[in-house]
């Protein structure tokens, strides 16, 4: 009962969410698609962000790091079956150059990742480790041409 009623919900509040994610897209004058990319991004990562977190905070390192990895995964995996059910055509052929790159982005920034994790490497002298440093630089590198590439 509960999963249907928020299922219900869902269903309900979505084209409400998506008209007020274009009105703040056009009142912060980006264009809808990196808007829709931006605001997507978020408020679909919050899920993976507070099951990661409880699970560094337990010491699952492993179930963290699974957790985003394969969400993303999966994310990018089920384009290629929406694009037989969309219809003629490819469905990302018509989308803005700006989600593109970002797509593009993505799958990078999952590349990096997993090479990260497997990539063994010998303890450093850094707090930081060069690679999560390395895939900040690339995110915003990745932001920064999407959005130059949107329109207003």
């Amino acid at each position: 009962m509960g999963f249907g009623g928020s299922a219900l919900i869902i269903l309900i509040a979505a084209p409400f969410l998506a008209a007020s994610a274009a009105e703040l897209a056009d009142s912060l004058g980006i264009s809808h698609g990196f808007g829709g990319m931006l605001f997507l991004a978020i408020t679909t990562s919050l899920p993976e962000a507070a099951v990661s977190y409880g699970s560094v905070r337990a010491g699952a390192y492993n179930l963290a790091v699974g957790n985003l990895l394969g969400s993303n995964c999966f994310n990018m995996a089920v384009l290629v079956p929406l694009d037989f059910v969309e219809g003629p055509g490819s469905m990302l052929a018509g989308v803005e150059s700006a989600l593109a790159v970002g797509g593009l982005f993505a799958v990078l920034l999952t590349a990096l990742a997993m090479l990260d994790v497997m990539n063994k490497a010998e303890r450093r002298i850094w707090i930081l480790e060069p690679g999560p440093g390395f895939m900040i630089l690339t995110y915003l590198a990745g932001l920064y041409a999407a959005y130059s590439l949107s329109g207003p």
